[in-house]
């Protein structure tokens, strides 16, 4: 009886002390995973800033203002003009995504007896142009297809300028009818006609 009362409390002790193992095992004991990763990002690089470029001098001094009412600039016979514009990043890194430039001439008016008159001529970066018409195409041909990011257009490298004139003859001694001067003539003679030309150039990230 002695001895089954000691087996009894041998067991129980026995299994106290393997509840106390597991107890012990079950607090300092744990499954830990951890990862990390990293990522960032700049933007990318444009460049174009330039919201205005000049074009204004094309017809301005042709003759003095001062000698003449009123502030508009005039052109006639005799007279001739140029000027220059450019369209480009500001610095010598091309933009980092892929772009196009639109030149545009849609805005521009020239009345018809100045367009079609052909003493007065006009030129883009020295070529002659067949007429204010053909002008104003050939600006818009300076348009861009797609160019691939990190490079420049030829057209509008960061040294590309344009160059725009006109001249309006004078004394054409083949005019031996004077057919061209009295056309000149009767433009003098109506001061309600207008030359505008008026050139927009847009750079424009492709999707």
């Amino acid at each position: 009886m002695k001895k089954n009362k000691m087996m009894r409390i041998a067991s129980f002790l026995l299994v106290a002390v393997l509840l106390s193992t597991c107890a012990i095992s079950g607090t300092f004991a744990k499954y830990v995973t951890q990862a990390n990763s990293h990522d960032n990002a700049r933007v990318a690089y444009w460049g174009f800033n330039e919201t205005t470029f000049n074009i204004d001098d094309l017809f301005a001094n042709s003759y003095p203002n001062d000698k003449v009412s009123g502030s508009a600039n005039i052109i006639a016979p005799g007279t001739t003009n140029k000027t220059t514009f450019s369209f480009k990043p500001q610095s010598p890194t091309a933009p980092e995504v892929a772009y196009k430039i639109v030149v545009s001439t849609a805005d521009s008016t020239c009345a018809p007896t100045i367009a079609n008159n052909s003493n007065i001529k006009w030129y883009l970066d020295n070529e002659e142009c067949a007429s204010f018409a053909d002008l104003c195409e050939k600006i818009q041909d300076l348009s861009t297809d797609t160019i691939s990011a990190g490079s420049f257009d030829p057209n509008w490298e960061a040294d590309s300028t344009h160059e725009v004139k006109w001249e309006w003859l004078i004394n054409d001694v083949s005019d031996v009818n004077d057919s061209q001067n009295i056309k000149d003539t009767a433009l003098g003679n109506n001061c309600d006609v207008w030359v505008n030309l008026v050139i927009t150039i847009r750079a424009e990230q492709i999707d």
